[in-house]
């Protein structure tokens, strides 16, 4: 599908990414009945801000999204589907008529020859104007409906198109966004430690240190407040009792408060330089056995946030980046909030 292709379609869609291959002769054209109701319908009035948008651009967006439509469900009538669809359409319509009154603030009107070249291209597409013009008022689209939704989107993309650049970014609309989004600029607390886990063999209980021996080791432990001294006391006791002595040493293991394990909740008890001990009932080689779990704080960051003077750049950098349709609804929404519309049906 080409880009003139994708430009047609959106003469409904806000701005958007729905490329919809349809041709005049996919689908059969509407029953008489539809025509009739097409014509004679009364279409919601909508006024933004005391201004009403032309009427002929509202039943237009209607038509023409009702044509669209029965490419996927060639049975559905125009009352069953605006009846199902009024709410959605009317949105998408408030949010293209708000982006083309900020293109009529920033003076990016179509001039008449850009207008004449865009709706010649549509035509163009399908065979020409009288062809396609014939097609469209099978549905009830008038030629003036048809060229004012083409043209009322066209001023709706050019606007998102410059706004998108980041040119148009207010400082405002990028202070929202941060609030939005504040997870993405905020360091989560981080715990530092040193952990190691050791056990004690059954099998050679000479070699072991005894019951009251082991108490005296886990106490110096607990009392160590130097990760050094720490990484030095368990050196002297995996030399003293033998490498098996020793299972797991993990220098500057890092733990978030995301984090749901075991050893990040045991770090979440300790204050920095905070020695401690959690001995835990296990099995080896079928065997019970008691595992020595040592944990050291070495540091404690605050959770961070990064201030909106600083962050400015890179929220600047994720609306640019993120999809065309989030970046859009972002800026209606913007736009919705401080606009007074008034429906009438």
């Amino acid at each position: 599908m080409t880009k003139k292709h994708l430009r047609l379609i959106t003469t409904y869609i806000i701005i958007a990414a729905l490329a919809l291959p349809f041709t005049a002769a996919a689908f059969s054209g509407p029953s008489p009945v539809d025509n009739a109701i097409a014509h004679d319908m009364n279409y919601p009035g909508i006024t933004i801000d005391g201004k009403p948008v032309p009427g002929e651009i509202v039943s237009g967006s209607f038509k023409v999204a009702y044509m669209n439509n029965k490419y996927f469900h060639p049975d559905t009538d125009l009352v069953t589907y605006i009846r199902k669809n009024q709410g959605k359409i009317i949105d998408t319509l408030v949010g293209r008529e708000l982006l083309v009154r900020e293109a009529a603030r920033e003076e990016l009107v179509l001039d008449a020859k850009t207008k004449n070249n865009l709706l010649r291209e549509d035509y163009q597409l399908f065979g020409g104007r009288e062809i396609y013009l014939k097609f469209l008022t099978s549905f009830g689209i008038s030629q003036e409906e048809y060229e004012a939704v083409v043209l009322h989107a066209n001023s709706a993309k050019r606007y998102v198109d410059l706004w998108l650049s980041g040119s148009r970014f207010s400082t405002e609309e990028l202070k929202i966004s941060y609030e939005e989004n504040i997870a993405d600029y905020t360091a989560p607390e981080t715990r530092k430690l040193d952990y190691y886990r050791f056990h004690f063999p059954p099998g050679n209980e000479r070699s072991m240190p005894s019951e009251k021996e082991i108490d005296g080791i886990l106490s110096s432990f607990r009392a160590c407040k130097d990760a050094g001294v720490l990484e030095g006391m368990v050196e002297d006791l995996e030399k003293r009792y033998g490498a098996a002595v020793v299972i797991r040493a993990e220098k500057d293991r890092k733990t978030l408060p995301s984090q749901n394990d075991r050893i990040s909740g045991w770090a979440r008890e300790l204050s920095p330089d905070q020695t401690s001990v959690f001995p835990i009932q296990g099995n080896m080689d079928k065997k019970p056995q008691i595992f020595y779990h040592i944990l050291h704080l070495k540091s404690l960051e605050p959770e961070f946030v990064t201030p909106f003077a600083t962050a400015v750049d890179e929220v600047r950098g994720k609306l640019k980046q993120n999809s065309r349709g989030s970046s859009v609804q972002f800026k209606v929404k913007q736009l919705r909030r401080k606009a007074q519309v008034t429906i009438t049906k």
